[in-house]
């Protein structure tokens, strides 16, 4: 039997996927395990796999292929959909040339190497030149998008990590944040100093915190036949769906932020691991953007890891597996270590953040990464916004603290710009979820106190992981929650939290 125009384009999209597959092993393995003198030839390998990737995509015969698998009119609604995928996808990668994609993609990978080393030495002279580079490249490739898809500059930047949303979109609901979380989080302090906590102090070994940290990971579900857990230098989620790659960092003085980063990138992988299986290979398998995903992470680690419930299922195992190492033993109360997880206080450091002050850390990078792809500001005035910003914002400043400071996040020099709002945007969308989980399953706090998170996963994998991007990010939201995405739940969140809750 002939091959049909569709089952050419997912032929043609299955190749195009292993491609893709073998990159972002190729990434992981470079963030976490190969040795410094291998940076030039992963850089120079990964780009290439890139420039494969991108010449399939601009493949000319591949418009007509489109054109003939969306004339067919027996495809059921998935194909349907991974058709429109597919030609969003293949829309964004012609938009821009190949030579500057090949560009920007070396610049990408060799100012990320580079950062690592200037970030630990805090030589911000150094890296300046790097991530100048990396952002007039960005811009340029900005400016070819918007171009093609009718939109501001920095617009099209976000449509490649969550389509859906508008700048404008974004614009408004961070004017709602900013209004509403300072005096929030000034009415939180107030009362927290009514409850401080006791520090918990003491040597902490690193293989107890990663047997901890896998230990809660299979109680969460995570899937270790199709996943593993690792150790790097900032945490993250990575790999493909059926080889998941969770990587951590530890502090020997402190094990409570490797415990709730491993949590946050468990929900990653668990979104990852629940996506449809028959679909891994095509666009319409994939996950639906950077905002979803986020709201998965902060779904399991802010909604559930930080409920109280949850919270008092942890606590005997945190008494078990660290008050012996510790100068303070009283603080392994269950009372303090509710303190502990929920303390609202600014700090530096934007992956530390309380979920309250969090949001601010990321309207400071959504403005400056606006400027500078406009064109109002250069890198080289990045420090001072950076500062001044920090100071009118949180009340801290960053003057000649780079590497707490502009250089703190690997985003900007591994090219990623326009990925910052959507964390936000997972907040908002993990407080929406919840609430509507708890609309359609009742109180849940009996079996979280248990640690089983069963009903709560069931729920996210019909409404959400298996729907992969069959739906569009708003359809999917509207049909998960009910409603479309707001603020709203967010806040409401804050306020039961931190200022009801006893």
């Amino acid at each position: 039997m002939a091959e049909s125009a569709y089952e050419a384009l997912e032929q043609r999209f299955r190749r195009i996927s292993r491609i893709a597959h073998m990159l972002s092993i190729g990434k992981w393995d470079e963030a976490v395990c190969m040795p410094v003198g291998g940076g030039a030839g992963r850089a120079a390998a990964l780009a290439e796999l890139a420039s494969i990737r991108n010449e399939m995509l601009h493949d000319p015969a591949l418009p007509q292929c489109i054109a003939a698998a969306e004339g067919m009119p027996d495809l059921n609604p998935w194909q349907q959909a991974n058709v429109r995928e597919i030609k969003r996808i293949h829309t964004t990668s012609v938009a821009v040339p190949l030579e500057l994609e090949e560009a920007y993609n070396l610049a990408a990978l060799a100012t990320e190497q580079a950062w690592r080393q200037c970030r630990k030495d805090n030589d911000w002279n150094a890296f300046q030149p790097l991530l100048a580079r990396v952002v007039e490249l960005t811009r340029q490739r900005a400016q070819c998008l918007a171009e093609r898809f009718d939109c501001d500059p920095y617009e099209a930047l976000m449509q490649l990590y969550q389509t859906d949303f508008s700048r404008q979109d974004v614009d408004e609901w961070f004017s709602v944040l900013q209004a509403e979380l300072p005096p929030l989080i000034q009415k939180i302090m107030a009362r927290q100093q009514v409850h401080g906590h006791i520090p918990i102090s003491g040597n902490f070994e690193i293989t107890k915190q990663q047997a901890l940290s896998r230990q809660l990971m299979q109680q969460l579900g995570f899937d270790f036949q199709h996943g593993r857990l690792d150790v790097t230098h900032h945490p993250f989620c990575g790999g493909v769906p059926r080889d998941v790659r969770i990587n951590t960092r530890y502090y020997e003085h402190d094990f409570s932020e490797a415990i709730m980063a491993t949590i946050h990138e468990t929900g990653h992988g668990r979104y990852e691991q629940g996506l449809p299986g028959d679909w891994l290979e095509q666009p319409v398998g994939q996950s639906r953007g950077m905002a979803v995903h986020e709201s998965q992470s902060l779904l399991f680690e802010m909604q559930i890891a930080r409920s109280k419930p949850f919270l008092t299922f942890l606590q005997p195992m945190l008494l078990q597996a660290f008050a012996g190492d510790s100068d303070t033993s009283q603080g392994f109360s269950l009372d303090n270590i509710l303190c502990l997880y929920r303390e609202v206080k600014p700090g530096l450091i934007r992956t530390s953040a309380d979920e309250v002050t969090y949001p601010l850390h990321i309207v400071l990078r959504y403005e400056i990464e606006k400027d500078l792809i406009a064109g109002n500001m250069t890198v080289a005035d990045i420090p001072e916004r950076w500062d001044s910003a920090m100071q009118s914002l949180l009340g801290i400043s960053t003057q000649g603290n780079y590497k707490d400071g502009c250089m703190q996040d690997v985003h900007w020099p591994s090219g990623a710009i326009g990925y910052f709002p959507f964390y936000t945007l997972g907040a908002m969308l993990a407080a929406q979820l919840r609430a509507a989980i708890d609309r359609d399953c009742g109180a849940l706090d009996t079996q979280l106190a248990q640690g089983d998170v069963s009903t709560i996963t069931e729920w996210l994998r019909q409404r959400v992981w298996e729907k992969g991007c069959s739906l569009t990010s708003r359809e999917l939201i509207e049909s998960a929650c009910g409603e479309a995405l707001s603020p709203r739940y967010f806040l409401q969140h804050i306020r039961e939290r931190y200022l009801f809750e006893n």
